[in-house]
């Protein structure tokens, strides 16, 4: 079978999706930083027992899977060959 090399159009669009993905998780990762560190505020100065960190554990593991899907292996690669 042939190897079929994709088009500078097919290479285009793909670098284009792969920059929305990095634009989602960039938004996603910003928007997990400022509510954590408001939450910590908030909790610091409510003087209550420490609750921070269970936001912080929560989300932080739906922000490494979203990491995950972005940057593994081999996706950066053919997103833009």
């Amino acid at each position: 079978m042939p190897d079929v090399q994709p088009s500078e159009r097919d290479q285009y669009f793909a670098a284009q999706a792969h920059t929305r993905t990095l634009k989602g998780f960039q938004i996603h990762l910003t928007v997990y930083l400022a509510v954590i560190a408001g939450l910590f505020l908030i909790n610091a100065m409510s003087g209550a027992h420490w609750w921070v960190q269970w936001p912080l554990i929560g989300w932080g593991v739906g922000i490494l899977g979203h990491a995950y899907l972005v940057y593994r292996s081999g996706k950066l690669r053919n997103a833009v060959t």
